[in-house]
C-alpha cells in the first residue's frame, strides 16, 4: 500500500470516528443520569430506609401509610409556598405577610418531617432502632446535601461565590470566570 492511499484510509478512519462522536452527543445520552440504585447513584430513600431496617410486611404497610401522609403533606405544604412566592413577587414592594407565611411554611415542613420520622421510630423493633441513624444519615444526606446528596459532586452544579468572596466547592472567587477576566 502506497503511503498515500495508507493516508486516504487513516482520513476516512478519522472523519468515520468524528461522525460516530458527533452523533453520540448530539442525541444526548450522555446527558441522561444513570437509574436510582444503578452507577452510583444511592437508592431512593424510601428503599434505603426499607432494606436498612428490614421491615416485615406489617411494617412495610404502616411505613407506606405513614410515607403518604407525608408526600401529601409535603405537596399540599410545596402548593402553599407556590402560591405565597408569587404573591411576595406580584408588586413592586415585597408583600411582608406573605414573607411571613413562608417561614410558616417552612416550620411546617420542618415539623412534619419531624412527625414522619418519629412515626417510623415506632414502627421500628428495639433491634431495628439500633440502625436508625443511619436512616437519618442517608435522610440528611437527601434533605440537607453532602455526600451523594443536593449539590454534592455529581448532583448538580456547585454553589459559588458566596458573600465573603470565597469559591465554593473548587469554584472562582466570586463565582467569576476563571483567570480574573471581568466578563465581556
Amino acid at each position: 500500500m502506497t503511503p498515500q492511499k495508507l493516508l486516504s484510509v487513516l482520513v476516512g478512519l478519522l472523519v468515520l470516528m468524528n461522525v460516530a462522536l458527533m452523533v453520540t452527543l448530539m442525541d444526548g445520552r450522555g446527558d441522561r443520569p444513570p437509574p436510582p440504585g444503578r452507577g452510583g447513584e444511592p437508592p431512593p430513600l424510601r428503599q434505603t430506609i426499607e432494606g436498612t431496617l428490614g421491615f416485615d410486611a406489617d411494617q412495610r404497610a404502616q411505613f407506606d401509610e405513614s410515607r403518604r401522609r407525608y408526600q401529601d403533606g409535603l405537596r399540599d405544604l410545596d402548593r402553599r409556598r407556590r402560591s405565597l412566592i408569587e404573591s411576595y413577587f406580584a408588586t413592586a414592594t415585597p408583600d411582608l405577610d406573605a414573607r411571613a407565611q413562608l417561614i410558616e411554611v417552612e416550620a411546617a415542613k420542618i415539623d412534619l418531617t419531624s412527625t414522619h420520622f418519629r412515626e417510623i421510630r415506632e414502627i421500628a423493633t428495639e433491634q431495628q432502632l439500633a440502625r436508625f441513624p443511619e436512616v437519618l444519615d442517608a435522610a440528611l444526606r437527601v434533605m440537607l446535601g453532602g455526600p451523594g446528596g443536593p449539590g454534592e459532586p455529581g448532583r448538580g452544579p456547585p454553589r459559588r461565590g458566596g458573600a465573603d468572596g470565597e469559591s465554593r466547592e473548587g469554584g472562582p472567587p466570586g463565582g467569576g470566570r476563571r483567570g480574573g477576566r471581568p466578563p465581556r
